[in-house]
């Protein structure tokens, strides 16, 4: 069954008459005619009764009319929308993050991105950490934004830091502890720990979380999947949750306190050396100018044994 099929069949349907049929269509009256044949045969059943003074409907052709309008009125519209210059000038750009709470930090920075170029369609993959750089190294995704992992030898891996964000404590708003303006470690003691898959969450929290847990008994600690799970569980007042700070949703009904004595977390976008498009080269700078970096510094490679 095709378009040609089911011009003619709506066109004969219409006029009931395949002479005044094949004018309309610009086609030889046989050539309709064929077309009609080939139609039925296809769908098993008469569409017209035809006799030499007149041309009527079967009650299956009835029945195929809403059908034909429809298959016709679809392809069209897809015709038009393909035909369409925007639609020849959309380009993908897939950017991986490692968490659902991470997409916060930076709609802005995408509705700023696609103002400067109209055909770009952001995709944004969420993927645990153990596999989200091997898609940038599989060029799967153009960019990952994320946490600055150890720096060591040179590979097809380059990061560059948008802004270095404190370690927080983050905790329900009903929390005793949400009155405070900063916290250090000793005031965790007694404090129920929210913890992360250490597979899921940045090497830097993983690590440091690695040193909270040594003197503690497992009724100390709440372990959960990813940085999304524990906010969930801080917001319901089952302990604190540790995450370094990016651009919190208001009203989210959590405080998060800045933890002192703790050095603050290189957070920034990496790419491909050498293979930055133009759009992705200004989405970095979009980036460093929503967390009001300074100016770039050089491209830090990342060390591929930190890239499983």
């Amino acid at each position: 069954m095709n378009t040609t099929q089911l011009e003619c069949f709506m066109a004969v349907a219409n006029f009931l008459n395949f002479s005044r049929a094949a004018e309309q269509l610009r086609l030889t009256q046989p050539a309709v005619t064929h077309q009609i044949r080939t139609l039925e045969d296809e769908l098993g059943t008469k569409l017209f009764r035809r006799t030499t003074k007149e041309v009527t409907l079967t009650q299956a052709g009835f029945q195929f009319i809403h059908d034909a309008r429809s298959i016709l009125s679809i392809s069209q519209r897809a015709k038009k929308r393909l035909e369409r210059p925007s639609a020849q000038d959309i380009v993908e750009f897939p950017i991986g993050c490692h968490s659902f709470a991470m997409l916060s930090s930076f709609p802005q920075v995408l509705g700023d991105l696609v103002g400067q170029f109209p055909g770009l369609r952001p995709q944004l993959r969420v993927v645990p950490f153990p596999h989200l750089y091997r898609l940038l190294e599989d060029e799967e995704v153009e960019a990952v934004v994320g946490y600055h992992l150890q720096e060591g030898k040179r590979s097809t891996v380059v990061y560059q830091e948008v802004a270095r964000v404190p370690l927080v404590c983050i905790c329900a708003r009903e929390s005793p502890l949400a009155g405070r303006t900063a916290l250090r470690l000793e005031d965790l003691a007694g404090e129920r720990l929210i913890l992360n898959d250490p597979m899921r969450c940045p090497p830097v929290l993983a690590r440091f979380q690695g040193e909270l847990i040594q003197e503690r008994s497992p009724a100390e600690l709440c372990f959960c999947g990813g940085i999304d799970e524990a906010l969930c569980l801080a917001r319901a007042g089952l302990g604190v949750a540790l995450s370094p700070h990016l651009l919190p949703p208001a009203g989210d009904g959590l405080a998060y306190l800045p933890l002192e004595g703790v050095s603050p977390v290189s957070f920034g976008v990496f790419h491909r050396a050498r293979k930055s498009s133009p759009h992705g080269k200004v989405f970095l700078r979009l980036m460093r100018e929503a967390f009001s970096s300074p100016a770039p510094g050089p491209d830090l490679p990342i060390d591929s044994a930190d890239v499983p």
